[in-house]
């Protein structure tokens, strides 16, 4: 399928279970990926689980590869600000770590008790506990988790202060740097009790004509 990994991580906060589900072909050939695929997706999801409320992280077919402007992802879920469907750009190395770590697609759905953080990382994800940064800005969350991991590779998408207090005006931050959402959804993460989402994989992209993408990209 592409350059997908063909899996998706589905985390379940209330159950704090996570599970590892393979990606649909033909759900891809249909929305090809990146926003769209995220959106159907979402709406499968609410289908079966209404009250789930989900977040979708996604990838495009090309994520993660020398392309230029291959590295975006896009975070996808319903608006507080505007009650409607939203897409906020992921941007920097975040997407390409995501396929690295052997996800194309993730899902958050359902609200955790206490503070978390999501560890995906070389096909397998944890929900760890997040009482020791839930205090935390965003640099010093970014700081923390690298330390505890042991890694200063790791993207870390994070929040602050403002989306643990709900606040409409939370902004989602990559690394030490704003994101473009304007709709919300830090907050959605901290009503979810979701301090960050840290990624890191040492996975590879198998492509079937290495040199030839590579001219291509050039």
């Amino acid at each position: 399928m592409n350059l997908y990994n063909e899996n998706m991580m589905i985390i379940d906060l209330n159950r704090q279970e996570t599970q590892t589900r393979e990606l649909d072909p033909d759900l891809v050939q249909e929305q090809i990926g990146g926003a769209a695929l995220n959106q159907a997706l979402y709406q499968e999801i609410c289908a079966q689980e209404p009250e789930s409320d989900p977040i979708v992280i996604g990838t495009g077919p090309l994520t993660g590869t020398p392309i230029p402007g291959a590295g975006l992802s896009v975070i996808t879920a319903k608006s507080p600000v505007t009650d409607q469907l939203a897409h906020v750009p992921i941007l920097q190395w975040i997407g390409s770590e995501i396929k690295y770590s052997g996800f194309d697609f993730i899902v958050i759905k359902g609200k955790a008790e206490n503070p978390v953080y999501l560890w995906l990382h070389d096909g397998l994800a944890d929900i760890a506990d997040a009482s020791a940064i839930k205090d935390q800005d965003a640099w010093q969350t970014t700081d923390w988790i690298r330390r505890q991991r042991g890694d200063n590779l790791i993207q870390v998408i994070s929040t602050g202060s403002a989306a643990a207090n709900q606040s409409p005006n939370a902004q989602l931050v990559l690394n030490y740097w704003p994101s473009a959402d304007h709709v919300g959804m830090a907050k959605l993460l901290g009503e979810k009790k979701v301090k960050a989402i840290a990624f890191r994989g040492l996975g590879i992209i198998d492509v079937e004509n290495g040199e030839g993408l590579i001219e291509e990209a050039i």
